[in-house]
């Protein structure tokens, strides 16, 4: 059952709310999202619940005067920890862009992108996972012949 809650400041709280019932394999589920969004926030918590114990994810964004920073986690009760870590940063005005995120304490990467002029924008990517010795990375262009 969604449920929206929108005030005069433009703040927002949203909830849903479903449950599962299957006889075949002798299961319930039920799931609980809620979210929260602000100017310069947002905010958003699913939480699963069945047999084993609850799944919880959660996410956190926060931006401020083109910063924007953010987090992303999964925590399973059965193996009482976090099994997803994810962090993100970057910053953006109207002809430039730059961006940089670690998953896990082991996949990194990073992308750069210019608007140089009118016609012309480039993009530069990279990425790589600790104890790997591949990186990835990708270069582009786009030219605008006809204006």
């Amino acid at each position: 059952m969604p449920t929206t809650s929108n005030n005069e400041k433009g703040n927002a709280l949203a909830s849903t709310q479903t449950c599962r019932v299957s006889s075949s394999s002798k299961t319930l589920e039920s799931a609980n999202q809620t979210g929260y969004k602000r100017e310069h926030t947002n905010l958003g918590c699913d939480v699963d619940f069945d047999i084993a114990g609850p799944s919880i994810r959660g996410a956190l964004v926060l931006a401020y005067e083109g910063w924007l920073g953010g987090y992303q986690m999964h925590f399973e009760s059965v193996k009482s920890w976090v099994i997803q870590s994810n962090f993100a940063v970057g910053y953006k005005t109207d002809e430039f862009q730059l961006h940089a995120n670690v998953n896990d304490g082991t996949e990194f990467g990073g992308s750069i992108y210019q608007k140089v002029n009118k016609k012309l924008e480039t993009a530069v990517n990279l990425a790589w996972t600790a104890g790997n010795s591949n990186m990835r990375f990708g270069i582009a262009a786009k030219y605008q012949f006809l204006s």
